[in-house]
């Protein structure tokens, strides 16, 4: 597990370790260690900042996340899940102890939709915004053009625009925004 600190970025890598000597322990000890750094992180009442969860498919960043909104929403704070993926469970998210009830979903269309719904949520009185995931935010360009055309780097330079945007807002709040990745 690595746990970087910065002024602006907290990024969290899950490593799992599929070939350990008692199965299900190696991932069972990274997971419990990277989710206890982010709950004592709400603790702390660490906000205005960015982290992103990123790791190998099905490694428990949902899962990690889906934990911070129910300590948040524990807290009395209220919490938004942007679902790119458009695959939210919310029975899964029910059984980790999320009060689906108090969370505000939204599945967004375009990586465009998506990046605007979350600064306006960080201007407001969210206390947790989660986007899940970043791999499949797609921009408008990509969604609207022929599957022949190129679109170089569109989503790396549409991120980069929209998380300056992002931060200059929250610097502002006191949110804390999850971005959920794929390795």
């Amino acid at each position: 597990m690595v746990l970087s600190l910065s002024l602006q970025v907290i990024s969290i890598e899950i490593l799992i370790c599929a070939w350990s000597a008692s199965p299900g322990q190696g991932v069972h000890l990274s997971f419990r260690l990277v989710l206890l750094s982010l709950i004592s992180l709400l603790a702390l009442e660490v906000y205005q900042r960015m982290v992103e969860i990123f790791g190998k498919e099905s490694s428990g960043k949902t899962t990690l996340a889906l934990h911070v909104i129910k300590e948040a929403q524990k807290n009395g704070g209220y919490c938004a899940y942007i679902d790119a993926e458009n695959a939210f469970n919310t029975s899964f998210a029910e059984e980790v102890g999320v009060d689906i009830d108090k969370l505000l979903i939204a599945q967004p269309d375009s990586a465009e939709n998506s990046l605007s719904i979350v600064n306006t949520l960080v201007g407001g009185s969210i206390d947790v915004v989660v986007v899940d995931s970043v791999a499949a935010l797609i921009p408008k360009c990509e969604l609207e053009g022929e599957i022949y055309m190129k679109f170089k780097d569109a989503q790396s330079r549409l991120m980069t625009r929209a998380l300056r945007k992002i931060q200059y807002t929250l610097s502002r709040s006191e949110t804390l925004i999850i971005f959920v990745n794929q390795v």
